[in-house]
């Protein structure tokens, strides 16, 4: 998968590379964790490059996973480009 951020294409900091893994994972807090609702946490965005294996996340709520809108007006947005 690429990715773009803002209408620009992002790359690995660390290779260069443009192709990632996509995961949604839980922003764990401890507060959170001690009272046994980790399900409850923030999701993020994660990106996995398939080269060095460097990870690169965004926040998940600034995007609508339904329909790919922006939730927040006026800021940058993700887009997600499936390879064939």
């Amino acid at each position: 998968m690429r990715i773009e951020w803002d209408g620009k294409p992002v790359k690995c900091p660390i290779c260069g590379n443009d192709e990632f893994h996509n995961y949604l994972t839980l922003l764990n807090t401890q507060g959170m964790s001690f009272l046994g609702f980790d399900w409850a946490n923030r999701e993020a965005e994660t990106f996995i490059c398939k080269v060095c294996g460097h990870i690169q996340r965004f926040d998940a709520q600034m995007n609508d996973p339904y329909n790919g809108e922006q939730k927040m007006e006026g800021g940058p947005k993700l887009r997600k480009i499936s390879l064939k």
